[in-house]
């Protein structure tokens, strides 16, 4: 194939130098026109006879992406009284808007940071990629006023502040970046809020299922590693 397809562009060179076309080429830039085009015509031929005795086989197409449940699921629980994210505050100083964030003292902070640490203790690798699905159970100190001696105490739902959607916040802000890496993967949410029964304490428990065929996890994780990143400090 090489040998005709030269032969081919040597006549149709000649044939526009023998009609004063532009366009041809010189002998030099015949030769380095080819040189170029070698590899390519050199591919072609093997693949060809390749196809010819059977022995060729196109590149297998990716299996398309699992909208399903995936494969990578962490779990953990936070042995803390849940704290709801505070809403930032807009104050307006000699004109001008300011947007403040929690201070510092705020319990939100501790809150945030006993969640990171226990999500480290349950995840070694890099975050999840791809979308993930999130759910989330609230245990929240039982009121004095639901305190009996001897009365059972059930768990029972909790319908009063914090509302769960701030708690949830809290959460999430503690887990971007390290269970996954932003919060717009999070494609599936479950929130739960309860009193706790009698025998119980306040914590949150936490679940994250990753929606992505584990496949293209170990891939990513496998990027990363070779690329000289620690997998669980991104």
């Amino acid at each position: 194939m090489e040998n005709r397809l030269r032969a081919a562009l040597g006549a149709a060179n000649e044939e526009n130098r023998a009609l004063g076309l532009g366009g041809h080429l010189s002998s030099k830039e015949l030769a380095v026109f080819e040189h170029h085009l070698s590899p390519l015509f050199s591919a072609l031929e093997r693949r060809a006879e390749e196809a010819a005795v059977g022995t060729y086989h196109k590149s297998p197409r990716r299996p398309p992406r699992d909208r399903g449940g995936g494969e990578a699921v962490i779990s953990f629980s936070v042995p803390a009284v849940p704290v709801a994210q505070p809403r930032p505050r807009a104050v307006a100083i000699a004109g001008h808007a300011r947007v403040y964030g929690a201070p510092s003292s705020h319990p939100v902070h501790a809150f945030r940071a006993t969640v990171r640490l226990a999500a480290r203790e349950a995840h070694h690798g890099p975050p999840l990629d791809g979308p993930v699905q999130l759910a989330v159970r609230f245990l929240l100190p039982r009121p004095r006023s639901r305190v009996w001696k001897s009365k059972p105490m059930p768990r029972e739902w909790h319908d009063s502040r914090p509302d769960a959607d701030n708690m949830l916040k809290a959460v999430k802000d503690a887990l971007s970046g390290l269970i996954w890496r932003d919060d717009c993967q999070v494609s599936r949410e479950v929130v739960e809020k309860y009193r706790c029964s009698g025998d119980e304490q306040p914590g949150v428990t936490v679940f994250v299922e990753s929606l992505y065929p584990a496949a293209a996890q170990a891939e990513r994780a496998a990027a990363d590693l070779f690329s000289g990143q620690d997998p669980s400090h991104p």
